[in-house]
C-alpha cells in the first residue's frame, strides 16, 4: 500500500486550503440567485413566518412549488440559518457549505472503519474536498445539494452498526445510539431528493441480502430503529399513498399535524420507457467517461470543471477490487461500498441521468477513487517507479484543482449562471415608483414572482392573501401578488404571454416595468416608454410606460 502519502501535516494543510476556498466569496459566488434558491429561501421564510409553506399547507411532507413538488428537507433545515442571518443568498447558501464541510472528517471516519488504513482515508477526504461538482453543491442552495451528506452520513452509521454487532460484546450507550440511528439516517434520504425513492429500497434489499444475520444479532435496537424510521417517513408514504396511487384526498388529514399537497404534475414523469432504455443507457455512460459532465453550460460546464477523466478510470480498479472483496466475503463490511455502488449506479439504466440525478453515486466516488488508487498502486512494486508514479498523480492532481479553482473563482462570476442583477433592478423600480403604481416583471426570468417575494422578504400572509394563480396548466402559474405583475412565465414551453394581466396593465395610467435589457413588448403600443434604468452592465432594464391621451 502507499505508506507514505499523504503525511499529517499535508493532510491538514489540505483540509485548511479546502475549508477556505469552500467559504471564499460565500454567498457571491455563484453571482446571482437561481430559481430553485429563491424558492427554497422563501419557502423557508414562510415556514419560519407562519409554519406554513408559501402557498398555505401546514407543515408540508412535500413542497407543492411550482405544481410538481419540491423536496422539503433543504427548507426545513434552511430555517434556523434564514433566522439567524435574513432570507438573503448567503443563508440560503449556507447549509450547502456547512453539510459539505462535515462530509470531509464523515469521509475519513467511514473510510476508516471499511478499510482501517489511515492514508486511504486521507486520500479519499481530500479528494473529497477537492472534487469539483461536490464542491460546486457546497456553493449554492437546491434541494439536491445536501444528498452528499445524508449519503456519507447513512453508510458511516450503517457500517459502523454493522462492525459493532460483529464484535458480540455487550453494547455500550454510545454503540446503542449508533444502531438506533441507522434507520432515522436512511428515510432522511427520501425527504432529500426523489432518486432516492428507487435507490435506497434497492440497497436496503441488497444489505439485507447479504447482512441478515448482523441484524438479528441485535434486532431489539435495529428493530427500534426501523421503528423511528418509519414514524419518520410515515409523512411521505401517505404523500406517496395520496399522489402517485390514489390521486385524492386522503379521510385522515385534516387531524394530521402536517400537510399532504397533491401536486399538479407529479415528478414520476422524469422516469422512461423500457424501449428507450439503450439509448439513454449509451448517452448515460458517456456522461460517466466524460467526466460526469452533462453539457449544461448554464451551472456546471466549463473547461476545468469535469472530474478528471484519469481519476474516473480508477473506477474500474476499484470495483474489481471492492468484487474480489465480496466474492470472498459477502458478509464483508466493505461491501457496503459497494453495494451503494450498485444501488446508486442502477438508475443509470433506468432513465437519463445528469450531475443532479447521479449525485447519490457520486457522493461516493471520491472514495471509491481512493480504493482504486491503493489498488492499482499496490501491485506496484517498491522502488523510484513507483515514487514517480505516485509524485506524478500529484502533480497532476494538484494542476487540475488549481486549473478548477482559479476558473471558479476568477472567471465563473462573470458567466451567466444565474439570474444577475434583479435585485438591483427591483431596487431601482421600487424606489421610482409612485403611488398605486404597479411594478411588471419580465417573462424571460424563470419564476419572476419569486424575485420580488424573495428579495422584499413578502409578508407570507399578505402573499398567500394576494396571490393570483392559473393551475390548469399543470403548474402553478402566479398573475400577480400585491403591487407586482407577471408579464408571461417560462414555467410552461413554450413562453406564453399572461393576456389577463396584460390586460389588466392596459388600463393603468401607468406602470413600472423590469425587462430583460433586449426583450421586447409589443402589447403596450398605447403608452410611451420612459427609460429609467438601462446599463450596459446589467442584464436588466427599468422602463415606465405611460399612457398616452388622445
Amino acid at each position: 500500500m502507499i505508506n507514505s502519502l499523504p503525511s499529517k501535516s499535508i493532510f491538514y494543510l489540505f483540509l485548511i486550503i479546502g475549508i477556505i476556498l469552500r467559504f471564499l466569496q460565500f454567498g457571491n459566488i455563484p453571482t446571482g440567485l437561481h430559481g430553485d434558491e429563491a424558492s427554497i429561501g422563501y419557502e423557508a421564510f414562510s415556514l419560519l413566518k407562519t409554519g406554513n409553506d408559501r402557498w398555505g399547507f401546514h407543515l408540508p411532507a412535500y413542497f407543492l412549488s411550482w405544481g410538481s413538488g419540491q423536496n422539503t428537507l433543504y427548507g426545513y433545515l434552511s430555517i434556523p440559518f434564514v433566522y439567524l442571518f435574513g432570507l438573503n443568498e448567503f443563508s440560503v447558501r449556507l447549509l450547502s457549505g456547512v453539510l459539505g464541510i462535515l462530509c470531509v472528517p464523515m469521509v475519513y471516519k467511514l473510510c476508516i472503519g471499511l478499510f482501517k488504513n489511515e492514508n486511504l482515508a486521507r486520500i479519499a477526504a481530500i479528494l473529497y474536498i477537492f472534487d469539483p461538482f461536490l464542491f460546486m453543491t457546497s456553493r449554492w442552495g437546491d434541494e439536491f445539494n445536501i444528498v452528499p451528506f445524508f449519503v456519507i452520513l447513512f453508510l458511516l452509521l450503517l457500517s459502523q452498526a454493522l462492525l459493532i454487532v460483529n464484535k458480540n460484546e455487550v453494547l455500550s450507550i454510545k454503540e446503542k445510539a449508533t444502531l438506533i440511528l441507522v434507520f432515522p439516517a436512511m428515510v432522511l434520504l427520501f425527504y432529500a431528493y426523489a432518486p432516492s425513492l428507487f435507490i435506497v429500497p434497492l440497497f436496503i434489499f441488497l444489505v439485507l441480502m447479504f447482512f441478515w444475520k448482523s441484524f438479528l444479532k441485535q434486532i431489539k435496537w435495529f428493530g427500534f430503529s426501523a421503528f423511528l424510521g418509519l414514524i419518520l417517513i410515515s409523512p411521505f408514504l401517505l404523500f406517496i399513498l395520496k399522489n402517485n396511487i390514489l390521486k385524492h384526498e386522503l379521510a385522515i388529514e385534516s387531524s394530521l399535524p402536517f400537510s399532504l399537497p397533491l401536486m399538479l404534475s407529479p415528478r414520476e414523469r422524469i422516469f422512461i420507457g423500457i424501449g428507450e432504455n439503450l439509448a439513454i443507457i449509451k448517452q448515460n455512460m458517456f456522461f460517466v467517461f466524460s467526466g460526469f459532465t452533462d453539457l449544461y453550460v448554464w451551472i456546471y460546464n466549463t473547461t476545468h470543471f469535469r472530474v478528471s477523466h484519469f481519476f474516473v478510470l480508477f473506477l474500474i480498479p476499484a470495483i474489481i477490487y471492492l468484487g474480489i472483496v465480496f466474492k470472498t466475503n459477502k458478509s464483508d463490511v466493505r461491501n457496503i461500498l459497494l453495494l451503494w455502488a450498485v444501488a446508486s449506479f442502477s438508475i443509470f439504466f433506468l432513465y437519463h441521468v445528469n450531475l443532479n440525478r447521479s449525485l447519490h453515486f457520486q457522493s461516493t466516488v471520491p472514495i471509491i477513487v481512493a480504493v482504486g488508487l491503493f489498488a492499482v498502486f499496490e501491485k506496484i512494486k517498491e522502488g523510484t517507479f513507483k515514487r514517480l508514479i505516485l509524485m506524478g498523480a500529484a502533480v497532476f492532481f494538484v494542476l487540475q484543482a488549481s486549473a478548477f479553482f482559479g476558473e471558479y473563482f476568477i472567471k465563473f462570476p462573470h458567466y451567466n449562471v444565474f439570474p444577475k442583477d434583479v435585485k438591483w433592478a427591483l431596487e431601482i423600480a421600487e424606489k421610482n415608483k409612485k403611488p398605486n403604481e404597479k411594478i411588471a416583471l419580465s417573462k424571460e426570468l424563470v419564476f419572476n414572482y419569486l424575485y420580488p417575494a424573495f428579495y422584499s422578504k413578502y409578508s407570507p400572509e399578505a402573499f398567500q392573501k394576494e396571490v393570483k394563480t392559473d393551475r390548469t396548466t399543470g403548474n402553478v402559474i402566479v398573475h400577480s401578488f400585491g403591487h407586482y405583475y407577471m408579464l408571461g412565465d417560462v414555467v410552461n414551453i413554450p413562453k406564453t404571454d399572461n393576456i389577463e394581466v396584460i390586460n389588466e396593465l392596459s388600463a393603468e395610467k401607468s406602470f413600472i416595468a423590469m425587462l430583460h435589457t433586449n426583450e421586447q413588448v409589443p402589447f403596450f403600443k398605447n403608452f410611451k416608454e420612459e427609460i429609467l434604468i438601462k446599463d450596459v452592465n446589467h442584464d436588466w432594464r427599468v422602463v415606465r410606460y405611460i399612457q398616452q391621451t388622445e
